[in-house]
């Protein structure tokens, strides 16, 4: 076969290809050049004046200095003074549903006032040579407003200086109090703080006519253009003797100096605390546990306002009024020379709420085993003998299931939920002991409560009698720290109405382990109980620890002093009737809780939760009872599964074990969210979960005993969907399981056999 030289040889053989990779490049330029007039042609030319805006965009042009963070990006783009046309999908999700329908078009009037503002918000925060140049881009169905940020270098406040000339104020203690520093970003924010700052500590300091209005800033920028940096002076302004409308007796309009006030008289309800009897309607005892002043020291506003404040918590007290009076006074000096001094007088005024009081209210009940709505009617006797206290009945009927719509059937409705009826006071103090051998900020509280409630379960009715005695107090008042102690929880838990199924699988199980776990019994024990906010870094969450214990002192009474025929021949428990023993148990709970928000997405935060629980059964109670064990699952606990559908340990569901479903007298869960404020009505949060429930003993078999074994923990995660309706707020999550502990080995994670998962209907947040 004849071959064209062309063809055959490598030399020639190229040139095709050069000249088509040529041809592309030519063509590929041609299209780029269209382009590039295409969008160039685009952007000159005006926007159709109907054009919708749909968003605003934020940017910050490179820098080498400090940029605003997104934080504050985020939090100046949501205070600009035009917005956009709100997404449709948005208008459904607000509070009063479709609220603002009408669309925003594009405009140069709105882009210039944004543009303003957000230089104005620069500046403001220490960027002094900030310019913000404002475009509009045109989306797919609108357009869209580009405030681009050309920020420079954030200034410093190089050095500061204070001018308290002619106030009579020291100015180390206006430095001291306004905290700022030399080298700090000048920053407008800072300088409001700093204001409030001063004239709080001012007052403190015993000036009570100084207020935030007599501070201001001077700030130097001439000649610091190079350096970035400011000569900031605070300046305390004087007195004008008749600022207040009035002169004070023995006054004179050329005094402008902020006079050092100290305490004069304190009255209650317009009496002398000296002679006063049940002033306000509270005794004398009340009034001097909330607060006890001596005349002639500083007045400090700070101390005045917390007894009003304590005052206003007194539960029969329906609003407190302080009413102050500046004056002169005179004071005879040791070397019996006159001094003049300013003196401020405080009268406190108690206005009671009514003697009686019915009231009908909608609550809703939560917590790791049952919840739903609660309607009560309460009879509420306040005031009694003027110890402040407040006595209560109340009588409540509530649809309160282990979940939504368990037991609503035509058949057993009226037979559903939770009946309740309770009176209990609440009295300050804690009796015996004196109101005067604790501090006011120790808010002591003694509550006696006495009820009946009957619940209904699935598989039985449970109706307890109980009486409960407990103590409070504040250890901390900043941190919000309490300790709750119970010297009498007495409680009579009594069983009806067991399903015949229920009965029957009492009955195959034939163990004594979980028969012990549904018998009438009585509770006579004690609970310890202390509870603080804490912090760390960015963190900010409360802590919670509790302890109770029970039968252990009534157990040793009555095998003193018992009749022998008195006790069970099996466990060795005394036997209050013949199916009613008294159990002993210890139980241990502790929950730790945090959220930090974010600080580049305010609209974001993160919270986490971990709770451990361990509770012990005595030697005369084979296993503890069902109301002081652990639960798993639900919509608080790990939302992969369903209230008691998980463990205890690796048990599944359905096998027999010497245990209950999802019941435990150990539990650990660990849980991890991500929550996203979409408006002031809607959340959503992406969440996980891990934890589980356990037994412990030498009866418990080996699969639900507890260990450090990652094997035995169930591990789920999901979305939540939730709608804050300010009085309560109202959530959906839905969960799948990605570990289950239940299954066999090789069908535990996820996508080794069908999925599974749970939808819960939750009242509140889960932590």
């Amino acid at each position: 076969m004849h071959f064209s030289p062309s063809t055959s040889t490598l030399r020639c053989a190229t040139r095709p290809w050069r000249r088509l990779s040529w041809r592309i490049s030519c063509r590929c330029a041609l299209v780029m050049l269209m382009g590039a007039s295409y969008i160039s042609v685009c952007l000159s030319q005006e926007l159709p004046s109907d054009l919708v805006w749909k968003s605003t965009k934020v940017v910050a042009m490179p820098s080498d200095d400090a940029l605003p963070s997104m934080g504050q990006r985020d939090d100046w783009q949501a205070l600009l003074p035009v917005k956009p046309s709100p997404p449709a999908w948005r208008l459904w999700f607000q509070k009063g549903g479709e609220s603002e329908s009408t669309p925003v078009t594009w405009s140069e009037k709105a882009s210039l006032r944004n543009a303003i503002a957000l230089q104005n918000r620069l500046q403001l925060a220490g960027w002094l040579d900030a310019e913000v140049q404002s475009s509009w881009n045109t989306l797919r169905c609108g357009a869209q407003l580009e405030l681009a940020m050309r920020c420079g270098a954030r200034w410093k406040v190089e050095a500061i200086e204070v001018d308290v000339e002619g106030t009579g104020l020291a100015a180390s203690k206006v430095m001291r109090h306004a905290a700022l520093e030399e080298g700090m970003p000048f920053s407008q924010t800072a300088l409001q703080e700093a204001r409030d700052r001063i004239a709080i500590g001012i007052q403190q300091d015993g000036y009570a006519t100084f207020h935030a209005g007599h501070v201001s800033f001077k700030v130097d920028t001439l000649g610091a253009s190079a350096s970035k940096g400011v000569q900031l002076t605070i300046v305390c302004a004087t007195r004008k003797a008749t600022s207040s409308g009035s002169l004070m007796e023995g006054e004179s309009e050329a005094e402008e100096m902020h006079p050092l006030v100290h305490l004069g008289e304190v009255f209650w309800n317009g009496q002398d605390p000296a002679t006063a009897l049940g002033a306000g309607g509270l005794r004398s005892d009340v009034w001097r546990h909330v607060g006890t002043f001596k005349s002639g020291g500083v007045y400090n506003p700070s101390t005045m306002k917390d007894m009003y404040l304590r005052l206003s918590r007194i539960r029969s007290v329906d609003r407190v009024q302080m009413s102050t009076d500046l004056r002169w006074d005179t004071l005879v000096q040791k070397d019996g020379s006159l001094r003049r001094l300013a003196v401020m007088d405080v009268d406190y005024t108690l206005v009671q709420k009514p003697s009686h009081d019915l009231g009908v209210e909608l609550d809703l009940v939560r917590n790791d085993a049952r919840y739903g709505p609660k309607l009560s009617t309460t009879l509420q006797h306040r005031n009694p003998r003027g110890w402040g206290a407040e006595n209560a009945w109340e009588v409540a009927f509530g649809y309160v299931a282990v979940a939504p719509f368990s037991t609503l059937s035509t058949a057993n409705f009226l037979n559903s939920g939770e009946w309740t009826l309770q009176w209990s006071t609440r009295q300050i103090g804690i009796a015996p002991l004196p109101l005067s051998m604790f501090r006011p900020s120790n808010a002591p509280q003694t509550v006696l409560d006495v009820g009946w409630n009957r619940e209904v379960w699935p598989e039985f009715t449970r109706s307890q009698i109980r009486i409960q005695h407990d103590y409070s107090l504040t250890e901390n008042d900043a941190r919000n720290a309490r300790w709750h102690f119970s010297p009498i929880q007495v409680s009579f838990v009594n069983l009806t109405n067991k399903d015949e199924a229920f009965l029957q699988w009492i009955v195959d199980q034939d163990n004594p382990l979980i028969q012990a776990r549904f018998n009438n019994h009585l509770n006579v024990g004690s609970a310890l109980g202390w509870a603080s906010d804490w912090s760390l870094g960015s963190w900010k969450g409360r802590i919670d620890m509790q302890a109770s214990w029970a039968g252990g002192l009534s157990q040793r009474m009555a095998q003193a002093w018992g009749s022998p025929d008195s006790f069970d021949e099996t466990t060795g428990a005394w036997l209050v009737t013949s199916d009613v023993p008294l159990i002993q148990y210890q139980r241990v709970l502790s929950k730790v809780s945090g959220e930090r928000a974010s600080r580049r997405h305010p609209r974001l935060s993160t919270a986490a939760n971990v709770l451990v629980g361990f509770a012990n059964a005595g030697k005369t109670t084979p296993s503890l009872p069902l109301e002081q064990a652990f639960f798993s699952g639900g919509a608080n606990g790990i939302r992969g599964w369903r209230l008691r559908t998980l463990g205890p340990g690796n048990t599944g569901l359905m096998e027999d074990a010497s245990g209950i479903a999802g019941v435990g007298d150990i539990r650990l869960d660990l849980q991890f969210e991500q929550r996203m404020h979409m408006n002031d009505l809607w959340q959503v949060a992406l969440f996980s979960d891990m934890g589980n429930v356990w037994l412990h003993g030498k009866e418990a078999p080996e699969a639900s005993v507890w260990s450090w074994d990652l094997r035995g923990f169930g591990w789920g995660a999901g979305m939540g969907v939730r709608m804050d309706l300010e009085f309560f707020l109202l959530r959906l999550d839905g969960g799948l399981r990605i570990h289950d502990p239940g299954k066999a080995q090789g069908q535990r994670w996820l996508g080794q056999g069908p999925k599974k998962g749970a939808l819960h209907l939750g009242l509140g947040l889960p932590f």
